[in-house]
């Protein structure tokens, strides 16, 4: 079974925020940030995902650290 790098899977995330599956963007991002906390890349596109969803309050909840 082929192995799916963390690049990869940030880039089947951005990909899907693209093309308006933001629903399947969000899963992948609480899956990467589940076993990478710290993955910078993964807590950017999160803020895509809120941003295109309209949540602005979780959106800066995340901005500030809460």
């Amino acid at each position: 079974m082929a192995q799916t790098t963390l690049r990869d899977y940030l880039q089947t995330t951005e990909d899907a925020i693209s093309t308006g599956r933001v629903d399947d963007a969000l899963a992948n991002c609480q899956y990467i940030l589940n076993h990478y906390p710290e993955a910078l890349e993964a807590q950017r596109l999160l803020g895509e995902i809120y941003r295109h969803r309209g949540n602005w309050k979780m959106l800066y909840k995340r901005s500030i650290g809460f």
